[in-house]
C-alpha cells in the first residue's frame, strides 16, 4: 500500500513479484491489474468476481479462457449473444437454463436449436412458426405429435398427400 501511495506503478510491482491478490487487497483496481499484464486468470484466482472483471472490460472469451463457468457469466449478466460470440455452445447454454426464447432472440437458428436437442414442442412454445419448423426439417408426423393442428399444417403449405402419409384421416384434412 505504501509503495502504491508512493507512486510505484502496478507494472513495477508485478515485475517485483507482488501477487495479484496482494495488489487487489491493497486497493489496485481490476482494470489496472489487468492493464499491467496481470492475466484474467490471476485476477479471478485472486477472488475478483466475474461482474467486476466484466466491468474492467475483459471480453467474455477471456473470462471463459480463464475458467469462469457459463453459470457465473450469466449470473454476472453476460448476454446470450455475448456467450454465442464467445463460442459457448447452445447445448451448454440450455444445460444451465438459458431459455429457448432467449436463444432465439440472440439469433440461434431453429436448426441449431434442434441440433442442441430442443424438442419440437419447446420450439412451438417459444413461438417458432410451423413454416420455420418445416424448413428446419421437422417431419409432418413430428409436428402432429407435438400438437400442431391440421389447419396450421395446411396453412404452412403441407400437402394433402403429406398429411395422408402422416396418417391424418381424410376427415381431419378436410375439416382442420
Amino acid at each position: 500500500m505504501d509503495l502504491i501511495v508512493a507512486g510505484v506503478s502496478t507494472m513495477d510491482l508485478i515485475e517485483a513479484g507482488v501477487s495479484t491478490m496482494d495488489l487487489i487487497a491493497a486497493g489496485v483496481s481490476t482494470m489496472d491489474v489487468i492493464a499491467a499484464r496481470g492475466s484474467t486468470m490471476d485476477v479471478i484466482a485472486a477472488g475478483v468476481s466475474a461482474m467486476d472483471v466484466i466491468a474492467a472490460r475483459v471480453c467474455t472469451m477471456g473470462l471463459i479462457a480463464a475458467g469462469v463457468s457459463t453459470m457465473d457469466l450469466i449470473a454476472a449478466w453476460v448476454s446470450t449473444k455475448d456467450l454465442i460470440v464467445a463460442e459457448v455452445s447452445t447445448m451448454d447454454q440450455i444445460a444451465i437454463g438459458v431459455s429457448t426464447m432467449d436463444l432465439i432472440a440472440a439469433g440461434v437458428s431453429t436448426m441449431g436449436l434442434i441440433a442442441a436437442g430442443v424438442s419440437t414442442m419447446d420450439l412451438i412454445v417459444a413461438g417458432v412458426s410451423t413454416v420455420d419448423l418445416i424448413a428446419a426439417g421437422i417431419s409432418t408426423m413430428d409436428l402432429i405429435a407435438a400438437g400442431v393442428s391440421t389447419m396450421d399444417l395446411i396453412a404452412a403449405g403441407v400437402s394433402t398427400m403429406d398429411l395422408i402419409a402422416a396418417e391424418v384421416s381424410t376427415m381431419d384434412s378436410n375439416w382442420g
